[in-house]
């Protein structure tokens, strides 16, 4: 089945933000889901737990839009795993068999940081503090999960610089400071700097595809193995 979560603005929040579902067989979408108006101000991602099957969903982006939830029934009803601050507002989640992870799409201060959830006991914690927001996250082949920062003047960014994150089995968590910020100047070129990571997990190389950094061509790819990975 395919999955679409409405994502825009929605700066008003006047509007209904639903989940279709795509019929192969009658080649059309359905409403299986909605947010009435003022709920959430749009949805950031919809993924299935490759480990459980559940579908789960991350929306955002004030306090009380901001959540992390999952359905085992097509979407009949959402079970939140937390809501209401900004250490719920993520746009990736990466699944192990035991945990869900996540890093905050967050300036906050005090909440900003790669959170992992225990499956069994269901409870939450923090891993690591982060300096801006974190987009995009996958897990290798090797279980190495990686996560990126981006730069769009967030009051956590300590420079202007992007940022990779390296966390093992472990949960010890390796910082790497990657390309700088080009473009900051708000106008016709202005644009986030992006590391963006492939959205799928168990590959066995890490594709980073850069945007709007200094000493690389915006949409060049880079592959790294996962050994050079492991060896960083």
């Amino acid at each position: 089945s395919c999955y679409f979560g409405e994502y825009f603005r929605n700066n008003e929040k006047t509007n209904r933000i639903s989940i279709y579902k795509y019929n192969i067989i009658k080649n059309q979408w359905k409403i299986v889901y909605t947010f009435l108006p003022g709920q959430i101000r749009h949805i950031h991602a919809l993924q299935s737990d490759p480990f459980t099957g559940k579908l789960w969903i991350c929306t955002g982006d004030e306090d009380n839009e901001a959540m992390i939830g999952w359905s085992d029934d097509d979407f009949k009803t959402l079970n939140p795993i937390g809501k209401g601050s900004q250490a719920w507002r993520t746009c990736q989640l990466v699944f192990t068999e035991d945990s869900v992870y996540w890093g905050t799409d967050s300036g906050s201060l005090d909440l900003a940081g790669i959170y992992c959830w225990n499956k069994k006991f269901m409870n939450v914690e923090r891993i690591y503090k982060t300096d801006g927001a974190v987009f995009f996250a996958t897990m290798l082949k090797n279980g190495l999960i990686v996560m990126s920062t981006d730069r769009e003047r967030f009051p956590n960014e300590k420079d202007e610089s992007t940022r990779l994150f390296i966390i093992d089995n472990e949960n010890r968590v390796k910082e790497i400071i990657c390309g700088e910020w080009d473009y900051k100047k708000p106008g016709y070129r202005f644009n986030f700097a992006k590391l963006r990571l492939q959205r799928n997990q168990f590959n066995d190389f890490l594709a980073v595809s850069v945007l709007n950094q200094k000493k690389f061509s915006d949409g060049e790819i880079l592959l790294v193995h996962e050994n050079v990975i492991q060896s960083i």
